[in-house]
C-alpha cells in the first residue's frame, strides 16, 4: 500500500514502454485509491476536530460549573466518537453534581416552607398576645434560618413585652402589700384605740390606693 512508490514505478515502466495497458490500469487505480484516502483522511481529521472542539467547550463549561451545557456538549462529542472513554467519565462526574444540587434545592425548599410555617404560626400567637407560644414558635423558625433578622426582631420585641407584664405585675403585687400592710398595722391602731396613729396609716392606704 506504498501507493506513491508504486504509481513511481509504474510511470517509470510507462516511460519504457507508452503502449502498455497495464501500468495505466494500476496506475487509475492507484489515483482512485488516493483520491478515497485523501476522502477518508479529511472526513477522520473532520470528525477529530468537531470532536475536539466539542471536548473543548464542554471542559470550559465543565470548568464553570455550567454543568447542564457541559453534559450536552460531552454527549454531542460521543455523539462523533461513541468509544471515548474521556467524556463518559465526564458526564459520569457531572451526574454526580447534579444530584448534589437537586438534592440540595430539595432540602432548601423543605427548609423554606418549614420557616414559613414556624413564622406563620408565630404571628399568629403575637397577634392575639400569647407571647411565651410566639417566642417558642419564632426560635423554631431560626432553627431552619439562622440568619434570619424577622424572627429574631420579633423575639427581642417579647422578650420586652414580657419584661414590661413582670415589671408591672412586681410592681402590683408591692402595691398591694404596701396597702394590707397600711390597712393592717391601722386596724391593729384603731383596735387599740390609738385613733391618730389608726388614721394615719389608713391615710397612707389610702394614698397607694386613692
Amino acid at each position: 500500500k506504498s501507493y506513491e512508490d508504486a504509481k513511481g514505478y509504474y510511470n517509470t515502466a510507462l516511460a519504457v514502454k507508452p503502449s502498455e495497458k497495464y501500468p495505466k490500469s494500476r496506475i487509475a487505480e492507484i489515483d482512485k485509491l488516493l483520491e478515497n484516502l485523501d476522502k477518508e483522511e479529511q472526513q477522520r481529521l473532520a470528525i477529530e476536530k468537531a470532536y475536539n472542539d466539542l471536548i473543548t467547550a464542554a471542559d470550559e463549561n465543565f470548568n464553570k460549573e455550567s454543568w447542564t451545557l457541559a453534559k450536552n456538549l460531552y454527549n454531542n462529542a460521543l455523539g462523533v466518537k461513541p468509544q471515548e472513554k474521556y467524556p463518559k467519565d465526564q458526564i459520569a462526574i457531572i451526574d454526580v453534581k447534579l444530584k448534589e444540587i437537586a438534592d440540595k434545592e430539595k432540602n432548601e425548599k423543605i427548609r423554606n416552607d418549614k420557616y414559613a410555617i414556624a413564622i406563620n404560626d408565630a404571628d399568629k400567637f403575637f397577634k392575639v398576645k400569647e407571647y411565651k407560644d410566639s417566642k417558642e414558635k419564632y426560635e423554631f423558625a431560626l432553627t431552619f434560618k439562622p440568619d434570619e433578622e424577622y424572627p429574631q426582631q420579633k423575639i427581642a420585641e417579647i422578650n420586652a413585652i414580657l419584661d414590661q407584664i413582670e415589671k408591672e405585675k412586681n410592681d402590683a403585687l408591692a402595691l398591694e402589700k404596701s396597702y394590707n400592710d397600711a390597712i393592717a398595722a391601722g386596724d391593729k391602731a384603731f383596735d387599740e384605740k390609738s385613733y391618730e396613729d389608726a388614721k394615719g396609716y389608713y391615710n397612707t392606704a389610702l394614698a397607694v390606693k386613692p
